[in-house]
């Protein structure tokens, strides 16, 4: 069937892009290796750096390259003949939305597991601690809005812009979900700041993980989850709802031009 080609093709040319390798797998690792040897030889002093922080935030992080990844992927199809082949028969919205979204969830999943065995294995060579299985499944579940987030960012920048426009605009998504994440920044001490982000899915998601891996701010306190912070959950919901609304409409407009 067609929506099977499609996710064949969107797979195997996803693999065969250097860009996810060095971006996607390999910049991920490297900053996990980083911030540990720093904190480490700091005496462990800075808290956000400490494995049960860091790993949420470069998790987070990482996803945006998905974002990147299929902004270009799927921006580079619509003005390649490839899609037009694909369409010749009629196809659903809903099957071009799964294939990108399986191809995605595959993805994200593998970036998860990278950088949870990387923080592991680091916490290991440098004898500190590391959050535990339970900590590490339940770190994978609360990311999957965010994952579907930066999927579905991905998907309606591919439809929208050109695929040299693509890269510009998602790499501004790119710094925003490292800043405004708090990936590797205290921001729960900057205020207003803070304020501003949690409104944006970046921050409420690395809270979420941090709190599923046990982490404690940089005024040492646990990240708790309850009456005070239960609308984090409630914005990356509403975030993922949005975006795939906003996916399936583009992407039926889309397919709507090419089959005239």
């Amino acid at each position: 069937m067609k929506y099977r080609a499609l996710l064949k093709k969107t797979f195997f040319e996803i693999l065969r892009d250097p860009v996810v390798y060095v971006f996607c797998v390999c910049m991920p690792i490297l900053m996990i290796f980083l911030f540990a040897i720093i904190n480490h030889y700091t005496n462990g002093t800075t808290q956000i750096f400490e494995m049960e922080s860091l790993i949420p935030g470069i998790i987070v992080f990482s996803f945006s390259f998905i974002t990147l990844t299929f902004s270009l992927t799927i921006s580079k199809d619509m003005k390649s003949a490839v899609l037009r082949r694909i369409y010749i028969a009629p196809i659903k919205t809903r099957h071009i939305l799964i294939c990108y979204l399986v191809v995605g969830i595959v993805g994200s999943f593998i970036q998860e597991i990278l950088a949870i065995l990387t923080g592991f294995i680091v916490s290991l060579i440098l004898k500190t601690t590391c959050f535990n299985i339970i900590s590490a499944f339940m770190l994978i579940l609360v990311n999957i809005p965010i994952s579907l987030i930066f999927i579905f960012l991905g998907i309606i920048l591919g439809m929208l812009l050109s695929d040299t426009a693509a890269p510009g605009v998602s790499s501004i998504l790119i710094s925003a979900s490292g800043i405004l994440g708090g990936a590797w920044m205290p921001i729960e001490s900057m205020g207003g700041f803070m304020i501003i982000s949690s409104f944006l899915p970046f921050y409420p998601a690395v809270y979420l993980g941090r709190f599923a891996t046990g982490a404690k701010t940089v005024f040492n306190e646990p990240y708790n989850f309850n009456s005070s912070n239960w609308y984090y959950l409630l914005v990356l919901i509403l975030y993922m709802i949005i975006l795939c609304s906003l996916a399936s409409i583009i992407t039926q407009k889309k397919l709507s031009l090419i089959h005239i």
